[in-house]
């Protein structure tokens, strides 16, 4: 029971009091795309880095019943690029308001899982706007993630360097490597 609503209980005004900010919102993207008749039912957030055995993760969420939003999902809807990039200006570089329950209803509507990039990278926010769905968070050792993701962005596009990659934080094997 919430002490300032005693009709809700905390969760419920905690959702209420983040879903309308108290400030005017500038013309954002977002705020075209049209709300969904019922906003979605988050249940899974699945916030692991890219290259963390995540699309196996999502074929099996899939497997049960799961409609999971991930990088497929972004690939089939390209108009939906600008709306993710919009949240993370926001989040980032204090480029308009933050996203809240509202925005992402509208981005992950028909969806009961978020999955992998971009949402990864709003972890903090989409916990905030979905505080009822459970959090997975899949993980490595961070020297064979960035080995991993580098062969693969390698294979992917061999004109990529070291450069591309200096927000990786350092290990050993990549202060040996000479630029």
């Amino acid at each position: 029971m919430c002490i300032f609503c005693p009709d809700q209980d905390d969760l419920d005004y905690l959702e209420a009091a983040t879903d309308s900010p108290p400030w005017p919102t500038p013309n954002r993207l977002i705020d075209q795309l049209p709300s969904p008749p019922s906003p979605p039912e988050i249940q899974l957030l699945i916030l692991g880095l890219p290259r963390t055995g995540l699309t196996s993760l999502r074929h099996a969420l899939t497997a049960l019943d799961y409609s999971c939003y991930s990088p497929a999902t972004l690939d089939a809807h390209p108009s939906h690029y600008a709306y993710w990039e919009e949240a993370l200006r926001a989040k980032y570089l204090d480029d308009g308001p933050l996203f809240t329950h509202t925005e992402y209803a509208k981005l992950l509507a028909g969806h009961t899982a978020c999955i992998d990039a971009p949402s990864a990278f709003l972890a903090g926010d989409l916990i905030a706007a979905f505080p009822r769905a459970k959090v997975v968070l899949t993980r490595c050792d961070p020297d064979a993630w960035a080995r991993y993701t580098l062969h693969h962005h390698q294979m992917v596009d061999s004109s990529l360097d070291w450069r591309s990659f200096d927000w990786v934080p350092r290990s050993p094997w990549d202060l040996a490597r000479t630029v």
